[in-house]
């Protein structure tokens, strides 16, 4: 890219991501004033958790409502016994751990900038000329020594004076003797990420008052305080070759002067005591001999994150590299059709993503990875009403397959909220999964029709499951893991499928996510938010169900279950009903209404 981080105020939008699955590092790529965002998979805040009340009496009286026609009705039965009882979960939400603040002095205007990222290593380089000096900083997430490792440098310096609190206007001025090469110089420091939006609210000023920084050495210790009485927080080490080292005035930051280089070395932690963290910390960054080589830190960590990168490839008219900017592709694009190398490199993305915002010893990937900069993220949370299925869909037959079992882990740490779900919501054996879910947080959250009435959510999982052990082979997973799952989403279906006249089942309160009926549109073709998505038997439902019973089947033959189950699962198939279609032969998305409306999820 050819300009720093630009998008108003929330500038993490564009920073350039790195990670190791645990901890993500987004660079803003500023010139004079840097900003470097800091995120560990496992720090969440300002969730609540209610009990959930037994509202599993209102299942029938939806189901009478709709019978008689009254559809809009029926739909907001569940929500309105919810919120009549005072029921209020909300969600969690992940937020910034930190910042690493830099400051260096300019003398010009900058020219000749680039901000890359190099996706087979990981690493984030921001280069700018000032002058006769061209400076580079390169970051990288290491995963083989857990850091974060920052490295600041230059490339020849001429006759000049250099002012290291030039944010300021007021620092002393520096004369640089001419012939003297590699000379950077500023002040760097760990904060707490600004907040653009709830600057002003009791519980982010909570949180600003929690947090301390201190520099003394060559470290600087910063910690905050979680909603949950523990801590959080981090520890730079400051290695610089050449030039003077020192604390500011205020204590909060070090200032390097004349150095031929600094190498910025950070580890973080949550859910500690600060005290201890940091020395503990402290002991393990000062395990890093000084003359400690950038090159050799990366490449012991490229050796990890190259595999994963490079587990799958993709050849699309594969020509001579196009090195042009993003903006140029961009802009081409914009003509018409996507350059090759364009869709090469988004597909390329995505994967880097993936590995660099989950591991195998993490939670799951989440909506913004490892890169959100707000505290009250909007729809940060593991939404399973399609996003997170999507986003596992590529990882096995994009070999990485390793990364999956974090979602398993996941879901099956909510599984007693998950029953009490299926128990009080609707009066049914099994599990019920609410599209959001946050660590912790396995209770119904959105309270409204087009969240709370869609069942599918559990039946639609277990397909990841299925086919992790299609993949792996591994039968010890099929049967202590996949099929006990497998087996408490169908009990759900159990007691909630109901035997129409016809004989096969009725599935409703249903809903088709992101859709609703055409006939409850307006006819204005004004586009409405989900006016009435609650229907009977959406294609989206009858899918799910279908695909688990013959899952179970294969499942069950595959670790010799009881035949008689295998029976009990044949019957209920044949009760399943045939896709509807309209005129044209489309798959339409309601029994009520054989449409498929502008939503994608049909």
């Amino acid at each position: 890219m050819r300009y720093p981080a630009s998008w108003w105020r929330n500038m993490w939008r564009e920073g350039l991501p790195s990670g190791n699955g645990i901890v993500g590092a987004s660079v803003f790529g500023g010139v004079q004033e840097e900003t470097v965002l800091l995120n560990h998979e496992g720090l969440w805040h300002w969730g609540r958790k209610d009990p959930l009340p037994d509202v599993s009496m209102t299942l029938a009286e939806t189901r009478r409502l709709m019978d008689e026609g009254h559809y809009a009705e029926g739909s907001w039965s569940l929500a309105n016994a919810l919120r009549e009882r005072g029921y209020g979960t909300r969600l969690a939400s992940r937020f910034p751990l930190a910042a690493i603040k830099l400051f260096m002095p300019s003398t010009r205007a900058f020219r000749h900038y680039r901000r890359t990222l190099n996706m087979e290593t990981g690493e984030v380089s921001v280069g700018w000329t000032d002058g006769s000096i061209r400076y580079v900083r390169r970051l990288f997430v290491s995963r083989a020594d857990r850091a974060i490792v920052y490295e600041i440098g230059s490339e020849g310096c001429a006759n000049q004076e250099i002012n290291p609190e030039g944010r300021k206007g007021n620092g002393k001025h520096i004369e640089v003797q001419a012939g003297t090469s590699h000379c950077i110089s500023g002040e760097i420091g760990l904060a707490l990420y600004p907040s653009d939006r709830l600057g002003d609210t009791p519980e982010f000023k909570e949180l600003a008052e929690s947090v301390v920084t201190s520099a003394k050495g060559t470290f600087i210790r910063y910690a905050g305080r979680n909603d949950d009485g523990t801590d959080f927080g981090a520890v730079l080490r400051l290695i610089c070759e050449g030039g003077s080292l020192q604390s500011t005035k205020e204590g909060t930051m070090l200032s390097f002067v004349k150095a031929r280089r600094a190498l910025a070395l950070v580890k973080v932690f949550i859910r500690g005591k600060r005290e201890q963290e940091w020395e503990q910390l402290e002991r393990e960054l000062s395990d890093f001999p000084e003359n400690c080589e950038y090159d050799l830190l990366l490449k012991r960590h490229a050796e990890l994150h190259g595999p994963l990168f490079h587990s799958a490839s993709l050849k699309l008219n594969v020509t001579s590299g196009d090195v042009r900017s993003n903006e140029e592709l961009l802009l081409e694009a914009y003509e018409g059709e996507a350059p090759d190398s364009l869709v090469r490199k988004m597909w390329a993305y995505g994967r880097y993503l993936f590995i660099s915002g989950t591991a195998a010893e993490s939670g799951p990937f989440g909506l913004y990875g490892l890169w959100g900069g707000d505290y009250r993220l909007v729809w940060c949370h593991h939404m399973a009403n399609e996003n997170i299925q999507m986003m596992y869909w590529h990882a096995h037959v994009g070999g990485l397959g390793e990364l999956v079992p974090p979602l398993f882990r996941y879901y099956g740490s909510l599984m007693d909220d998950f029953r009490g779900n299926a128990r009080n919501l609707y009066g049914c054996r099994g599990i019920y999964i609410p599209a959001g879910t946050t660590p912790g947080i396995g209770t119904p959250n959105q309270i409204v029709p087009v969240i709370l009435n869609w069942t599918g959510a559990a039946g639609w999982l277990a397909r990841h499951y299925y086919e992790h052990f299609l993949y792996t082979g591994d039968i010890r997973f099929l049967r202590e893991e996949a099929l006990p799952f497998m087996r408490e989403a169908l009990q759900f279906y159990e007691d909630f499928a109901v035997v129409g006249e016809d004989g096969t089942y009725r599935l409703y309160p249903s809903v088709s996510p992101e859709n609703t009926p055409l006939n409850f549109m307006p006819e204005d073709g004004r586009q409405l938010a989900h006016p009435m998505p609650t229907t009977v038997n959406a294609t989206m439902d009858i899918a799910i169900m279908k695909e688990l019973l013959a899952h179970l089947i294969q499942a069950n033959r595959l670790v010799g279950g009881p035949g008689s189950e295998e029976e009990r699962w044949k019957r209920m198939l044949e009760r399943i009903p045939p896709y509807r279609t309209n005129s044209d032969g489309a798959v339409g998305p309601f029994f009520m209404r054989s449409v498929c409306t502008r939503g994608h999820s049909c």
